[in-house]
């Protein structure tokens, strides 16, 4: 992190991955770059996108000094965009975005000054709207606000909703960062693999617009399965990861039965 007094770092860094985003990338830029809080730099990853991504980010770029862009030769995934994304920031709290959805205008505001207020809390998130690909919205969820509901729902809920997560970058150095063994739920894996020592929180304010896909993808299953079974061994909690993988096949024939409650219809 630079010390340089004409160069001081920013309160919070902003990361986001994209690829191939060309048709919603400018709304979460606009979005990002519209807030309320302006003490921040937005690190995006353009990994490896063959569409007009590039061209997006460089328009961006030239009239907004407070974007950085890095980019992957080829498709690197999620896990190691955010990855080197969250390296380079030069701030100590992260701010994480989504490249298909929209962050309300107070939302880093809101964040930032939680973060500074509780420093014991090594991750913040909040709760969303979900929209379909009208932007019309169908739903808002949120997550318990506390440590102790958290924590003792651990495995049967992620805990967070990823592009609404504040972290401090201290927490994801402790942790080793995304796994890219996981590729479709490095969050649930590093909120697990690091629970023990951590103190979580969800604000009740909604901070993001979510996209929401139309149909459930059910082929990341498995991973999800072997991800919970592999932190219950970690953590001596295998019967909680047993009892999360009995509740999440239940859920997945729910979402089959009656899908106009959670996605876009």
């Amino acid at each position: 992190m630079s010390t340089n007094p004409k160069n001081p770092p920013p309160a919070a860094s902003v990361v986001l991955c994209v690829l191939n985003g060309e048709e919603c990338l400018p709304r979460a830029l606009d979005s990002i770059f519209a807030q309320t809080f302006a003490d921040f730099e937005a690190i995006v990853v353009d990994d490896g996108s063959t569409d007009a991504t590039a061209e997006i980010l460089a328009g961006y770029a030239a009239r907004e000094p407070r974007l950085r862009v890095l980019r992957h030769a080829r498709n690197e995934g999620i896990p190691k965009s955010l990855n080197d994304g969250i390296a380079a920031a030069r701030a100590p709290l992260i701010l994480r975005a989504d490249a298909d959805d929209y962050n309300f205008p107070g939302r880093f505001a809101l964040q930032v000054a939680f973060m500074r207020e509780h420093p014991e809390v090594d991750v913040l998130g909040g709760a969303m709207e979900r929209a379909d690909s009208r932007g019309r919205v169908f739903s808002v969820t949120s997550q318990p606000a506390t440590n102790a509901g958290i924590q003792r729902r651990l495995y049967l809920r992620v805990p967070f909703f990823h592009p609404t997560v504040a972290l401090r970058k201290a927490f994801w150095e402790r942790h080793g960062g995304y796994s890219t063994r996981w590729p479709h739920c490095e969050d649930a894996d590093l909120w697990l693999r690091a629970h023990k020592g951590a103190t979580y929180a969800n604000l009740p304010d909604i901070l993001v617009r979510y996209h929401a896909p139309r149909t459930l993808r059910h082929s990341r299953q498995l991973e999800v399965f072997r991800m919970l079974l592999a932190n219950g061994k970690r953590n001596g909690e295998l019967h909680r990861a047993l009892l999360a993988i009995a509740k999440f096949t239940a859920a997945t024939f729910w979402f089959k039965v009656f899908p106009s409650k959670y996605f876009a219809p």
